[in-house]
């Protein structure tokens, strides 16, 4: 990929060993970044994210970013990776630095101020008191950070400096994500995993951990299995870790104790997401606090209706009524009853799908989203 000489570099920061949700929106504004007005560089750990950040033709810098929570070497590893950093920025004549994810930020921090270059602060959590570093970090960041993204109102709501943060959604590939690739595809994906060809087929999507509510999303079905007798359930992800392993266990114990573990299928990790999108009937989301919620849009993109807890920033993406329906968090009796009714009534199901759809196309399009921040890009370096 070409990159014109006059193009600003811009350093971008992300730990993570896994593609997750924070991962694959930097991986969509890589791809759509002006190559003729900044050019991308990403430092990160190896992995898949440095895998595919190649693929898009962008240069790679493996840099240790290791944890820092627990580690009694913290600092040093600290200093260790700020200054690597340092150099990268120095000898590559970066222009700004941009912080993906949390644990990036604090490497960051030392890469900047060591050598003078502007930081923007990308916030994709929803950082409250209670949780790890969930009133220090901010607090730092916000006073650090030349500018400060956050995905959603909910996300900068709790921000010391919500006055300063520009509020810049995730996008979704809508060349990707697009109802006539996939719909035809649809029965495949059911034969591929062994599901019944008629019925209805209703999921959930993301990494299994019980933040994502895979438990309420099983209850919920139990639910509504007895009056849709032709209906099933998938839970689609997989444990990004081994620790997280004893909690996919427990939803399998939980599906048998619920009496509808022949009627749930656990897919485990897949990459094909718009072609499983595109065999499911409607999408069930049952995270609480979500800072935005990527599988919405994404499920959206692909004229799937949704049902969801009306939390963090889902409110925000999702128009109830409209565009899916909208329960209070923890509500599974409500959770259910939405689901029946959408089972029940298919043609109004459809019609938030698509309604859905014309949502994302005008308000979550992974390009906007990139002009969007080019512009913040634009701001900071005029300014200087």
């Amino acid at each position: 990929m070409s990159f014109s000489p006059d193009a600003h570099p811009i350093l971008f920061l992300d730990h993570a060993a896994a593609l997750g949700g924070a991962e694959h929106s930097l991986l969509l504004l890589l791809r759509h970044l002006d190559r003729q007005r900044f050019r991308p560089l990403l430092a990160c750990n190896p992995g898949p994210l440095a895998r595919a950040a190649n693929e898009l033709g962008v240069p790679t810098l493996l840099i240790a970013m290791p944890r820092l929570r627990g580690n009694p070497l913290a600092l040093v590893e600290l200093l260790r990776g700020g200054l690597a950093l340092a150099l990268v920025v120095r000898r590559e004549r970066i222009a700004l630095v941009h912080s993906n994810v949390m644990r990036a930020g604090f490497y960051a921090l030392p890469a900047a101020r060591l050598t003078g270059r502007p930081l923007v602060w990308h916030v994709r959590d929803i950082h409250v008191p209670g949780q790890p570093g969930g009133t220090w970090y901010p607090r730092l960041m916000c006073r650090m950070a030349d500018r400060v993204i956050a995905i959603s109102r909910a996300v900068a709501a709790v921000l010391p400096c919500t006055e300063r943060a520009t509020i810049i959604y995730n996008g979704v590939d809508l060349t990707r994500f697009a109802p006539h690739m996939h719909n035809l595809n649809a029965a495949t994906i059911r034969a591929e995993l062994e599901l019944p060809r008629a019925g209805s087929l209703v999921g959930i999507l993301g990494r299994v951990w019980p933040w994502k509510g895979q438990s309420d999303f099983l209850r919920a079905a139990a639910l509504v299995a007895p009056a849709h007798p032709t209906a099933h359930f998938a839970v689609i992800g997989d444990t990004l870790f081994a620790a997280e392993r004893d909690y996919l266990q427990d939803l399998r114990d939980l599906a048998h104790a619920l009496g509808i573990a022949h009627r749930v299928t656990f897919t485990g990790h897949r990459q094909d997401v718009p072609r499983l999108l595109a065999a499911l009937d409607l999408l069930v989301h049952c995270s609480q606090a979500e800072p935005f919620g990527r599988v919405l849009i994404e499920a959206m993109a692909m004229a799937r209706p949704v049902v969801a807890y009306a939390d963090g920033g889902v409110p925000e993406i999702v128009v109830n009524g409209a565009t899916g329906r909208l329960v209070q968090p923890g509500d599974i009796t409500a959770l259910a009853q939405s689901i029946g009714e959408l089972l029940a009534h298919p043609q109004q199901a459809r019609a938030l799908g698509a309604a859905g759809r014309e949502r994302v196309v005008h308000q979550f399009d992974a390009r906007q989203t990139a002009r969007a921040i080019e512009q913040v890009y634009a701001e900071m370096l005029d300014g200087k």
